[in-house]
């Protein structure tokens, strides 16, 4: 740690000196402005250029030749998330290149630029400092309520499973693109302020959008098991029932989010233990009838799926929570 002196400039003005290589640094002169904030601990956080939202433009070469697929989608998307701008593969692409070139179109903004016979060069075409991770929530939000309404419909064998992986691969490229901000706005703390996020605020957000992504992929799974199942009208009556109780406290989960509602928050938890017993229970009981064992067989595996759901339901009410320390009645996050 480095101590300054403070100094005394005219009747009511203190000043201190700044750190030489900070300056340079960051590339400041004299007359430039610098921005001084003060923390909840009293202490003060100084940066530099507040009007300075833009990153570097990043560029990796990713050597594909002794890779598989999904390695290479793993390499892409992590480059990706970590805010590379320009994503080069290169290498012996066989007769890869067209499914190469597919994989980009599974991130959002990310646009092939050129191919050759061992280079595929893409790029990021969105300005990610237009936007920020709440607006992308709230659309992956926005397309998981229409999922609910395509889940049931497969279990009454009224729609197709389609629409409903079609939704999950749609919010897989928009939790991507949210993971991608969300780096950004801890790599570039005038980015984050611009946004008006604290590290801890992006951190919980982060949190967010990957409960979210897991309540997207689990129901993916759940529409599967109802298109392909045919069950009894009784099994389907408490499915629905069971269904309709998920997206309720959905619902209230990301509004009391939403609205910053801890007694929302402390409503799902409890409403969602309640369910967790009835749960368990129905777990259980492999078939109301027992009469196809194919039936048999999804029961009890449906009720997992679920029951998975509503556990993350649950951790989206204690993030409120964690974000509303003060407003948290004592025990209730160990509960």
């Amino acid at each position: 740690m480095e101590y300054r002196k403070l100094i005394k400039l005219g009747k009511e003005t203190f000043s201190v000196t700044l750190p030489k290589q900070w300056v340079v640094n960051h590339r400041l002169s004299k007359g430039d402005n610098i921005s001084i904030e003060e923390e909840g601990d009293g202490s003060l956080r100084i940066h530099p250029k507040e009007d300075d939202h833009t990153s570097e433009i990043k560029e990796i070469t990713i050597d594909v030749s002794r890779m598989t697929l999904k390695e290479i989608k793993r390499q892409i998307l992590v480059a990706y998330v970590n805010d590379f701008s320009i994503i080069n593969l290169k290498g012996d692409f066989g007769n890869r290149a067209k499914e190469l070139r597919n994989v980009f179109h599974e991130f959002l903004a990310l646009e092939v630029l050129d191919i050759k016979t061992d280079l595929i060069a893409a790029k990021a075409f969105i300005d990610i400092s237009e936007t920020n991770p709440m607006k992308i929530i709230r659309r992956i939000d926005t397309i998981i309520k229409t999922m609910f309404t395509e889940i049931e419909q497969c279990l009454n064998h009224k729609g197709s499973r389609e629409p409903v992986s079609d939704a999950d691969a749609e919010v897989d490229r928009l939790y991507h693109f949210t993971m991608k901000l969300i780096t950004r706005g801890l790599q570039n703390a005038n980015m984050a302020r611009h946004w008006g996020y604290s590290p801890t605020d992006l951190a919980l957000l982060m949190l967010l959008s990957d409960r979210l992504e897991k309540i997207s992929d689990r129901g993916k799974h759940i529409a599967s098991f109802f298109s392909s199942v045919k069950f009894s009208g009784k099994e389907r009556e408490l499915l629905t029932s069971k269904l309709g109780e998920l997206e309720k406290n959905y619902r209230n989960a990301i509004t009391s989010f939403y609205k910053n509602d801890t007694t929302m928050a402390n409503a799902v938890i409890n409403s969602i233990r309640e369910e967790d017993k009835s749960i368990l229970n129905n777990r259980r009981f492999p078939c109301l009838f027992g009469e196809d064992d194919n039936c048999k067989c999804a029961i009890p595996v449906v009720f997992e799926f679920l029951a998975r759901i509503f556990t993350i339901t649950e951790d989206i009410a204690r993030i409120v929570l964690i974000l509303n320390p003060k407003d948290i009645p004592k025990g209730t996050l160990s509960d």
